[in-house]
């Protein structure tokens, strides 16, 4: 393989450098006679293999599939682009971190919905559009390197869909048309999104434009200001697909309902638990052999394998679409086939909930406890993450902010976690060791599980969940976590070695200071420093123990199941 003058540059910034077709056989890690083989004398229209899947509302799609030669080169490019290129904010997708949930999110709630495809989508953008592409910014090719490049990326002159460069280079050629749209969307008052050649506008205005959408001829089509935006821009409308949606109707977009929130249609939650009933009643190989007889298509579209593969997808949809609420219908289907449960997304272990806690370091401990016993396989269900916002610090605080939280409608499945270091506290608020309480709604509170190294009726916090043999160790500046108990009344710990300032405090750790006898320099290490040793894991807690947080995250998983198996 040759060496490539670009190794020592990034690959996307290597690419803006390519000047010459033998600079892009380089960047490949190709010799340029390799590269000519490809272009010239196999030639790219060979590379593929064509086959056909059906459509959804009938009629079959063309796929043209890369040989693993293209393919390859085809990568190659993808990661450039994608390193230099953002989608538009209105593009959803072939968008990292974006979907079909995320494009019918930004209508929900609208008074009206229209949707509109754009036809023949991959064969309008032709190997002219891509060639000129890659000759404009950011790229700035020259002509030799951007023909070559369209020609690896084209067949029979436009995009081909199903090779791995399409997709990208869809949104790259949509940015004007998205540009064009989001101008119209300022004039006219409306939301505007796309996924891939599906368009979508909302708004909640009492009555479309005509310039956007009109009824004629005893059917909605797209209005004159759309049209000509669309083939402005280089498309054209397909006329049989366009839909207006008023609030009481139904209102679908990409194959989910955004009406009041996003949600799967009745007749996909009726497919799914006829193909958990058909496993319940036949078995999973007898009931995918009745699957396989259906007439229509749609619901082995992918060829799965199996039907745990079938309802493992369709589950795990059903639980993504519904996890930032709660899992009513993922939660039925658990419920309703135990027999299915090790093919079914637990909701009671993967509910995402969101943690408060008194003091600034307590989440840092919790999240660090947490990734240890993910790895050893225990709690590796339990979804937690800390809350961006928080109160001050302290008990009072944090309850006062707990309590604010119920207000709120809807509110969100949160935790407030306690230390266990105020017994008034906790007697006031019925609560003891690992107990919790739900305030109101979707909000609870709970105080810290009781290690097995803590006494009964001993008040600890959440720097005593580690054995305090491992948790005293001394860093490499002689700096080590002290506790009050260390020291006597005249502020002097049992060694001798140490003083403390103030000598009393409530608080179960020394947060003023102490200091060595023998040269006066501070031998304390502070919450927050301790914290982030125990973050990064660094000398000397790199092998520290965690399993005196397990009682926390049991109490932490009971909440969850109380949440979510609640009426």
């Amino acid at each position: 393989m040759p060496v490539s003058p670009f190794s020592h540059i990034p690959r996307a910034e290597a690419f803006r450098l390519i000047s010459s077709r033998k600079n892009l056989a380089a960047w490949f890690y190709v010799t340029d006679k390799k590269l000519c083989y490809l272009l010239y004398k196999k030639k790219v229209e060979n590379c593929y293999r064509e086959f056909t899947i059906p459509k959804k509302h009938g009629g079959k799609r063309l796929i043209s599939a890369p040989n693993e030669l293209l393919k390859y080169f085809q990568r190659k490019i993808l990661e450039a682009v994608d390193g230099l290129f953002t989608p538009s904010s209105s593009a959803f997708g072939f968008v990292k971190g974006k979907s079909i949930i995320d494009h019918a999110r930004a209508h929900r709630n609208k008074r009206w919905v229209i949707c509109f495809d754009i036809e023949n989508f991959f064969p309008s953008i032709n190997f002219g559009r891509i060639r000129g592409l890659f000759m404009a910014e950011p790229f700035s090719f020259s002509d030799e390197v951007a023909t070559c490049l369209a020609q690896i990326c084209c067949l029979n002159g436009a995009l081909p869909q199903g090779a791995p460069t399409s997709p990208a280079l869809s949104n790259l050629i949509c940015l004007s048309l998205d540009r064009r749209m989001k101008e119209l969307s300022r004039k006219y008052k409306f939301s505007y999104s796309r996924y891939a050649d599906d368009l979508c506008i909302s708004s909640n205005l009492r009555e479309p434009s005509k310039d956007l959408c009109e009824f004629a001829d005893g059917k909605w089509v797209v209005g004159s200001a759309l049209k000509k935006v669309v083939e402005e821009s280089g498309f054209s409308i397909n006329e049989r697909k366009t839909k207006f949606r008023p609030k009481n109707q139904r209102q679908m977009i990409t194959g989910l309902i955004a009406n009041e929130k996003v949600g799967m249609p009745r007749e996909w939650r009726r497919q799914l638990r006829v193909l958990l009933h058909l496993r319940e009643k036949y078995g999973p190989e007898d009931a995918m052999e009745i699957v396989k007889t259906w007439c229509r298509n749609s619901v082995r579209r992918k060829k799965a394998g199996s039907i745990d593969s079938l309802i493992s997808g369709k589950a795990g949809f059903s639980y993504h679409l519904e996890k930032s609420g709660r899992p009513t219908f993922t939660l039925s289907l658990f419920r309703g086939y135990p027999g299915a449960r090790e093919v079914i997304v637990n909701p009671y272990e993967s509910f995402p909930v969101s943690l408060y806690t008194e003091g600034r370091t307590d989440g840092i401990h919790l999240l660090a406890a947490h990734r240890f016993f993910r790895q050893v396989n225990k709690f590796k269900k339990l979804n937690i993450s800390l809350a961006g916002d928080r109160p001050t610090s302290g008990s009072a605080d944090l309850l006062a902010h707990m309590y604010r939280l119920t207000k709120q409608s809807p509110n969100k499945f949160t935790v407030g976690i306690f230390d266990c270091d105020e017994p008034a506290f906790m007697a006031r608020e019925g609560l003891k060791p690992g107990e919790f309480k739900r305030l109101d709604g979707a909000v609870y509170i709970m105080c810290l599980g009781r290690p097995v190294h803590v006494a009964d009726g001993q008040r600890f916090c959440i720097e005593d969940l580690y054995d305090w043999g491992e948790a005293s160790r001394f860093d490499e500046n002689e700096r080590r976590l002290f506790k009050y108990v260390e020291f006597n009344d005249f502020g002097e710990d049992g060694t001798g070695r140490f003083e403390v300032n103030p000598v009393a405090s409530d608080a179960l750790y020394v947060t003023g200071s102490v200091r060595r006898k023998k040269d006066g320099h501070s031998a304390l290490l502070s919450k927050v420093t301790f914290a982030g040793y125990i973050n990064r894991l660094e000398y000397p807690f790199r092998n520290i123990g965690f399993y005196g947080f397990s009682p926390t995250f049991s109490t932490l998983s009971a909440i969850v199941r109380d949440y979510v198996g609640s009426s």
